[in-house]
């Protein structure tokens, strides 16, 4: 079966490798996964679509907030791998509105069995998606995140490595590093809840980030537009 390296991604080999294992660690075939961030459809995206083909089975959900980038990565797995389309249900919108949306309409079913995070910068909406998307994850099920030595994972990776119910490892297989975390159990003890916490209001209550969250969008836009490449990615980005 031709899955069409044609097709743009960001991850490298081991990355990949990483998202397809876990995705296939249980011992029954994965139902039900979601991702945020399709970007092309090159990268987390054919590969979980891959496995489902080869097992006849399966459902990913992607969600994606830029509609140039949704419509292309449609449009390239319409050209490139149309059998996988039975496979995916694209979601245009922010994961924010949109992953509540989905939950409801499938009557917040405890039956998800992965989840990659991979959406924008902000490191407050990886959290966020997290705490949408995390009850609903079946016990043995796996989250991935993207960008776990970057920004976007400044407050994820110490957040859920607080919580004695995930089984959590920081994989340095790539600059961006990648995260992974297990569901041991349904729930955190109390003391783990409230030291995750902890370290969630301690992330917030940074000046950077506080800044970020309450600046208008435009504004950060336009500020970006006169400074170099380089420094708002590192700033954006948390990249050297």
């Amino acid at each position: 079966m031709n899955f069409a390296p044609m097709i743009q991604g960001q991850l490298n080999s081991q990355e990949r490798e990483l998202i397809r294992s876990y995705l296939l660690m249980g011992n029954l075939p994965p139902q039900v996964a979601v991702e945020v961030g399709t970007w092309l459809g090159g990268g987390s995206t054919m590969v979980i679509l891959r496995e489902f083909c080869r097992a006849g089975v399966g459902h990913l959900w992607g969600v994606e907030a830029d509609k140039s980038i949704y419509d292309q990565m449609i449009a390239n797995l319409r050209a490139h791998i149309p059998e996988t389309l039975n496979f995916f249900t694209p979601i245009f919108g922010t994961s924010q509105k949109k992953i509540p949306e989905w939950l409801a309409s499938r009557g917040f079913s405890k039956d998800i069995d992965f989840i990659f995070l991979d959406g924008g910068d902000s490191p407050r909406e990886q959290v966020d998606e997290f705490l949408l998307l995390a009850p609903y994850l079946r016990v043995g099920g796996s989250i991935l995140s993207h960008d776990a030595n970057f920004r976007k994972g400044k407050w994820f990776v110490p957040f859920i490595k607080a919580l004695d119910n995930y089984e959590v490892i920081v994989h340095q297989v790539s600059e961006e590093g990648m995260l992974s975390a297990v569901k041991l159990s349904h729930e955190p003890t109390a003391s783990s809840r409230a030291r995750a916490e902890k370290i969630l209001q301690k992330c917030r209550m940074e000046p950077v980030e506080m800044f970020g969250h309450l600046a208008p969008r435009w504004m950060l836009q336009v500020a970006a537009k006169f400074f170099p490449r380089s420094l708002v990615r590192r700033f954006g980005q948390g990249r050297k």
